[in-house]
């Protein structure tokens, strides 16, 4: 499964060249394009293992449950809030919405179920974290009333926890994000309904781009051959605020280094005070038989790095779904070999246009960037 042999060695060929021309290329400014000194080039052997964690950030956002303000001890984890299942169950037992947690030791599964109330254990409702923690997918089988169920789900030290619209469209309980309070709010007399809220209802003005883009010093080159595809354009609301540029000067993007070697055309995303939060680039793709919607096969130049990739394996989380493609928020993988001996997970979002055979791709470093903010980009993208 990947991109074909000899499309690869094209690609490769391509990505060396233009690294060194249009990545590097100065427009507004000249960016220190200097990988780390442990690495001098991307290392695209294989995929890390399934456990490497994710970074878990303590949910900074005010939760009140039908009108009443609770503390709860919640992450954000690759942009959604993650909530432990137990305080869920725990604070809506008595409500109309309430559910029961069974544990099965011994297949190692969880049981869910509808209008019953909840049984303490004594370890809900732990006092809130300000520390950053690792988030493992769980692997434990989730069933509904008796029927297995498919959650996104992270371990954090021992806990359970799952995406809060996720047990929202579950339990039919409503979840609204008011932006100006910084606040979740959870309604158990409100009905979600099956669509769920997939980010914050930010809306603004709509940017439209096109690629390739960043030709004009690339005339002269037979490498020109790999922009002269059908020109497309992509709309998205961007932050207020926030702007598309040519790339411009950075010396605190490093960490954009890998990005500009692997995606095409890549702009420069700033916020309002003109700091440099990501990049946003594009690639083409060959489908594959059987594996058209496989995210693997789509997005196998930026998601199979041993160093750095686009993590579509364990943190692939679908936010829209057209009639031209998928879009969906990921993390972006650096492995401490290339991030000063840490691991790092960027904001990374992903979209697909079936019917074009390319793909966008943006990384929003993770420290200059709300989780809601990404939520709302990845919602807003249209390819045509």
């Amino acid at each position: 499964m990947g991109i074909k042999p000899t499309f690869l060695l094209c690609i490769a060929l391509c990505v060396t060249l233009v690294s060194g021309i249009v990545c590097a290329e100065e427009t507004i400014g000249k960016i220190d394009l200097t990988p780390p000194a442990e690495s001098d080039a991307p290392v695209l052997p294989v995929a890390p293992p399934f456990d490497a964690a994710l970074n878990a950030i303590p949910t900074a956002s005010t939760v009140m449950v039908n009108g009443e303000k609770i503390a709860f001890e919640a992450y954000n984890v690759q942009g959604s809030n993650y909530f432990k299942l137990r305080d869920l169950a725990y604070i809506l037992t008595g409500t109309e919405k309430q559910f029961a947690i069974g544990w099965d030791s011994v297949n190692s599964s969880i049981s869910l179920t509808s209008d019953s109330p909840y049984v303490a254990v004594g370890s809900e409702m732990a006092a809130a974290s300000t520390v950053t923690k690792a988030a493992l997918p769980t692997s434990s089988m989730i069933y509904l009333d008796g029927e297995e169920i498919q959650f996104i789900a992270y371990n954090i030290e021992g806990s359970n926890y799952f995406k809060l619209r996720d047990i929202g469209v579950t339990f039919d309980f409503s979840v609204v994000w008011d932006e100006e309070l910084n606040t979740i709010i959870i309604d158990t007399s409100t009905g979600l309904g099956t669509d769920g809220l997939s980010a914050p209802e930010l809306h603004f003005p709509a940017t439209t781009i096109t690629f390739p883009a960043n030709l004009n010093n690339i005339e002269s080159l037979a490498i020109k051959t790999v922009y002269q595809i059908e020109p497309f354009d992509i709309s998205l609301e961007l932050p207020e605020g926030w702007q598309i540029v040519d790339r411009i000067a950075d010396p605190t993007s490093p960490r954009l280094f890998f990005f500009c070697q692997l995606l095409f055309s890549p702009l420069s995303i700033l916020d309002t005070d003109d700091n440099l939060v990501g990049m946003i680039g594009y690639n083409i793709y060959e489908p594959y038989e059987g594996a058209e919607d496989n995210p693997q096969a789509i997005y196998s130049w930026i998601a199979l790095g041993n160093n750095y990739q686009f993590d579509v394996r364990t943190s692939y989380e679908v936010t829209e779904v057209s009639d031209w493609g998928k879009t969906a928020i990921v993390g972006v993988y650096h492995s401490p070999s290339v991030n000063q001996g840490t691991e790092l997970y960027n904001y990374g979002i992903i979209s697909y246009h079936d019917g074009l055979k390319v793909y966008i791709a943006a990384e929003i470093l993770q420290e200059l960037a709300t989780p809601e903010q990404v939520a709302a980009l990845a919602k807003s993208i249209v390819i045509h």
